[in-house]
């Protein structure tokens, strides 16, 4: 991958190689000018992002699927010639989620006049949803989604709605994620227009996109799982991808050139490995470098553990259709959520 002619190019040090280590290489790679190295601790390459077979099922050990959401994910995608290769959520069957309201599974449903008609939320909070508008924003700079969504739409939606929601994509607690970041359409929709449902509904006629909207939204995989991305940006990589070989010195010189480990000196470094460990980087007496890598080291990450159950036959017995059913965290149940995969994409045994 490359060539090694790097005396004339500016050196770049990508340090971690999941799926934004291994983006950002490749992308830098296509740059003549550029000799690009990345450099990935373990033997694995991809991150939380892995796939695996077993007895005709496949298995996503981390994320279960993704959508494009911007124009350049889209742009990475087809330029790694991946469109062919996509496997899209099922259609009308995907649309159905349920979510646990006292002890049983409700249906989420996102039409006017399904919504109303649920029973997952009750008229009370289904009438503060209509007096969102006329809620005063909030002055503070910063909220939890928990505050945020409380405030803007009442304790139950955020409890069996928000919450549930929320949760099943960050794993985190909302209480402590903040909605300026996690949320910045609705966080900047309130703060702009004083309301985050009349603030997204504009939102939507503004910054044209390169791709539909729709085509942005959909749920994809590939057809064999999420590694095929990671894989592929291995493959068509023009850096110099080194597995097993952990940074554990970042020294800045005085010519702001970067001594990356015991490699030669860079005029660039991007770390994206996790923030946890920044901490065991030694910084050779660079007391601002080093401030900087212990207070990101601060973040916190949340943990999740994920069974996989795999059936012969079980659709026949129960029907099993839709995304899946996700528990808030209000119910007290000991999962996050769970998906029926196989209704979720009808590629083999998902």
């Amino acid at each position: 991958m490359g060539d090694d002619d790097s005396s004339r190019k500016l050196r770049v040090a990508v340090i971690g190689g999941g799926l934004s280590g291994l983006s950002a290489a490749y992308e830098l790679g296509k740059n003549p000018l550029l000799h690009v190295d990345l450099f990935e601790r373990s033997d694995h390459l991809g991150g939380i992002v892995s796939t695996t077979e077993k007895d005709g099922f496949l298995f996503e050990l981390g994320p279960q699927s993704m959508n494009s959401k911007h124009d350049e994910v889209e742009d990475v995608i087809r330029d790694l010639d991946l469109v062919s290769k996509k496997v899209f959520r099922s259609g009308g069957k995907s649309v159905k989620t349920l979510i646990i309201r006292d002890g049983k599974p409700v249906e989420l449903k996102l039409s006017p006049g399904g919504f109303f008609s649920s029973r997952l939320l009750s008229f009370r909070a289904k009438l503060s949803l209509f007096l969102e508008p006329f809620k005063r924003k909030s002055n503070t700079s910063d909220l939890s989604i928990d505050e945020f969504s409380a405030r803007r739409f009442g304790r139950e939606t955020t409890d069996y709605l928000v919450d549930p929601m929320m949760s099943g994509v960050n794993g985190g607690s909302l209480s402590t994620l903040s909605a300026k970041y996690a949320l910045p359409t609705a966080w900047n929709a309130e703060q702009t227009k004083g309301s985050v449902i009349l603030g997204m509904f504009g939102a939507k006629k503004k910054h044209p996109r390169k791709y539909p909207a729709k085509l942005l939204r959909e749920t994809i995989s590939f057809d064999q799982g999420l590694k095929v991305l990671p894989e592929t940006l291995v493959e068509k990589s023009k850096a110099f991808i080194h597995k097993r070989r952990e940074v554990k010195k970042l020294c800045l010189q005085e010519d702001g050139r970067w001594n990356v480990g015991h490699w030669s000196p860079y005029d660039a470094v991007i770390s994206t490995a996790p923030t946890y460990s920044l901490q065991q980087i030694s910084t050779c007496r660079n007391t601002r470098l080093r401030e900087l890598l212990s207070d990101l080291s601060t973040l916190s990450y949340s943990a999740i553990s994920i069974l996989f159950l795999g059936f012969k036959d079980v659709t026949s017995r129960i029907p099993l259709s839709g995304f899946g059913c996700l528990a808030p965290t209000r119910e007290s149940r000991s999962f996050l959520g769970m998906t029926f995969t196989t209704s979720n994409f009808e590629v083999g045994q998902r």
